[in-house]
């Protein structure tokens, strides 16, 4: 072996030919990130230790590669042969495995055999990413993505590498290479190159794991059912190179560890649970690339909540496996990152956004895990956790950062075998959620030494683009969704379940989101609810999106004893020129601000509009306006004295409406039916010119 490695492991890079390629030795251009790392106008020789394992790699991949892992046939109508009773019945669909347990296990077994020789010999080029600096993160480690070059990457980590290569070689064109200088290129290139070819041999032996375990809960009959639809005609390859394929497998995934036939009330199966928690282990440790930390604490999570659902309400062990079944869901929430996953269009037709409540359904049908743990959380009536997790959610898609606090040392994921850049793996997000919402990414995603389908095969694809700005709606939709069946209830405990989950939503600082809410509470009915929240954000909310309302503020105002500033939007209501008001919704704003200015002079905190407030994190204590008695009682007989003069606008506008012989121009009868006009203009420019003997009488004694 050392003889192998000290003549056979050897590199090298040679001046080419031609000038401005870099090639192999073979003359098909060099892909992948190795090619960043060759200076141009020289060729990489690889090693014949790298070609052999290259070749011996697809040898052993060859049998299965192309060939799809699942297919799933529809079943047959039965139609009856009963002349009396017609009728068709659906056969159940079939589910056909195309490998069986022992040939996977013919396939796994030297390919585990060859990646854990790798692991010991090639550790330089697989215990680390090759090019990194060692004080790099693992968080930037990403899915291969391709790069506009043409060459495809397998981290971003090695993509930044790879533009450094980039600008270094520009600096030094035309530069003599020394021969140092090239051996350390070469040897940089193989070691990416044995990375690359590392990656794709441990995938493909997790991948040949996963089906094996999944081969196994389908035919256990106390776990769920597998959902094989999901993987039906994808190859081998696909679902081991292309992000379309992973997706699906943690689609599958999320699905199998968040169902349940468990219902409420009914006895918690122990035997079930020793299963589920058998797979989820094999899972954790076998099949970490594609079973992600989000897929176990969700797991976890549901296993609490069911639990939790055998016990009695207000049980103490209840309670705390209510609260573990949400700390762990919350943290769950931090690694659903799919949209497709999210709003459960996966495979299904792309149905148009609808309202909330569609929008919900929708994802409640399509096997949601963010809708289906709402769903337990709302059977535990934890309100506030449903609120938690669908704000972490909401999180990966650009609203307010809302991390759990939970600790991930929990989890209990990482695996004696996996190596730290591993960590996280292919379960991040493509690029932060402000970059999500504007880039298309690409579901095709081969590293470079995997093998390009060139039998015509396209990928499969899902058949809906679903963006970020769905899942962020699907987020905030399932939250409104529930507030409204509690609101809407007619049990009393539901009332304050709505009102404890109101509480939780606008305590958030998410103000785009407080926003939605307001907007969903204001149109579906529940102004009252929305009115007795304590919030800053909803009195600025009030103010500057609905200031066209302004009845809103001021009924807000007085819900919460605020009589003085409800007196004052409702008088500058009433004085504010320039605006399509009418003269009689103007003296109802005046009239309304007597009765606040009064209710203040007396002290009043409560009228028939005020309920229970509902407090928030962010509530502040009753304010007035900045007004002394002597001001309220000046301002109050000002605001009297507009009214009695309005009246009599209102009395002269009535007259001139109703007699036939008035002269008067179109402008002077808009002012006088949309504006508050002042005594004096009322008597000089309508009521004498017109001879209204008995308004000009009336403005005397007014005025006297």
């Amino acid at each position: 072996l050392q003889a192998l490695l000290s003549h056979a492991h050897v590199p090298s890079i040679v001046p080419t030919a031609s000038a401005g390629d870099n090639v192999i030795s073979d003359g098909n251009t060099l892909a992948g990130v190795a090619a960043a790392v060759i200076p141009e106008g020289y060729e990489l020789k690889p090693s014949s230790l790298h070609d052999g394992l290259v070749v011996f790699v697809s040898r052993l991949l060859r049998p299965i590669w192309y060939k799809p892992a699942v297919v799933v046939t529809e079943g047959r109508t039965m139609q009856s042969k009963s002349r009396r009773f017609g009728y068709n019945s659906q056969l159940p669909a079939k589910v056909e495995l195309l490998l069986d347990e022992r040939t996977l296990d013919e396939v796994r077994q030297p390919l585990y055999a060859l990646q854990s020789l790798m692991k010991d010999v090639f550790s330089p080029a697989v215990s680390v990413v090759p090019g990194v600096r060692k004080d790099g993160s693992t968080e930037n480690m990403e899915v291969d993505e391709g790069d506009s070059n043409g060459g495809q990457f397998i981290t971003m980590a090695m993509q930044y590498q790879s533009q450094v290569a980039r600008q270094n070689e520009n600096r030094n064109q035309g530069n003599h290479r020394t021969k140092k200088e090239l051996d350390s290129a070469a040897r940089l290139a193989e070691e990416l190159n044995m990375h690359s070819l590392y990656r794709l041999v441990s995938r493909s032996v997790q991948l040949l794991s996963l089906l094996s375990h999944l081969r196994r809960a389908h035919i256990t009959p106390e776990l769920p059912e597998v959902e094989w639809g999901m993987l039906h005609g994808l190859t081998h390859a696909q679902l081991a190179t292309t992000r379309e394929g992973q997706q699906r497998i943690e689609t599958l995934l999320n699905n199998l560890v968040s169902t349940s036939n468990l219902k409420p009330g009914s006895e918690y199966d122990e035997n079930s649970s020793m299963e589920a928690d058998s797979l989820a282990n094999l899972l954790s440790n076998q099949c970490y690339l594609f079973f992600s930390s989000g897929s176990r604490l969700t797991y976890l999570g549901f296993r609490a909540a069911r639990s939790a659902l055998s016990y009695p309400r207000e049980s103490p062990r209840r309670i705390a496996l209510s609260n573990q079944a949400a700390i762990y869901l919350r943290s769950a929430a931090q690694y659903w990152y799919s949209p497709s996953l999210i709003t459960g269009r996966l495979l299904h037709r792309d149905e148009k956004q609808g309202d909330f409540e569609s929008v919900a359904c929708m994802a409640m049908d399509y096997g949601s895990p963010l809708a289906r743990a709402a769903s337990v959380l709302m059977e535990l009536d934890d309100v506030g956790g449903v609120v938690d997790v669908c704000l972490v959610c909401a999180s990966n898609f650009g609203g307010a950062n809302a991390r759990s606090i939970g600790s991930q040392d929990e989890t209990g994921d990482d695996s004696k075998d996996m190596l730290p850049w591993e960590r996280g793996l292919y379960h991040r997000p493509l690029g932060s959620p402000e970059e999500n919402m504007n880039i298309d990414q690409d579901d095709g995603i081969h590293s470079p030494t995997t093998p390009v389908n060139t039998s015509g095969t396209s990928v499969v694809m899902s058949g809906v683009d679903v963006t970020p700005a769905d899942a962020l709606r699907t987020c905030h939709a399932i939250i409104f969704y529930y507030i409204n069946i509690l609101l809407v209830s007619t049990v009393v405990d539901s009332y304050k379940l709505a009102e404890r989950m109101v509480s939780v939503c606008a305590s958030s600082s998410d103000i785009n989101f407080l926003y939605s809410l307001y907007g969903y509470l204001q149109t579906s009915n529940h102004l009252d609810t929305l009115l007795r929240i304590d919030s800053p954000a909803l009195e600025s909310w009030l103010k500057d999106v609905k200031r066209d309302q302004p009845g809103l503020l001021w009924r807000y105002y007085v819900v919460h004893g605020k009589n003085s500033l409800a007196g004052d939007v409702m008088w500058k209501r009433a004085c504010t020129a320039n605006v399509n008001v009418g003269l009689d919704e103007r003296m109802e704003c005046l009239t309304r601000a007597i009765n606040s200015f009064s209710a203040s002079l007396e002290g009043e905190n409560t009228t028939t509009l005020t309920g229970r407030r509902i407090t928030t994190a962010n509530s502040f204590a009753t304010q007035q306006a900045s007004f002394s008695r002597d001001e309220i009682e000046r301002i109050i007989t000002q605001i009297n004295e507009q009214l009695d003069v309005a009246a009599l606008q209102k009395r002269t506008l009535t007259t001139i409406a109703q007699s036939h012989n008035v002269d008067l121009d179109d402008s002077k009868i808009y002012n006088l039916s949309h504006s508050l006009i002042s005594v004096s203009d009322l008597y000089n420019d309508y009521a004498a010119p017109l001879n209204l003997c008995d308004i000009c009488l009336l403005i005397l004694q007014t005025c006297h």
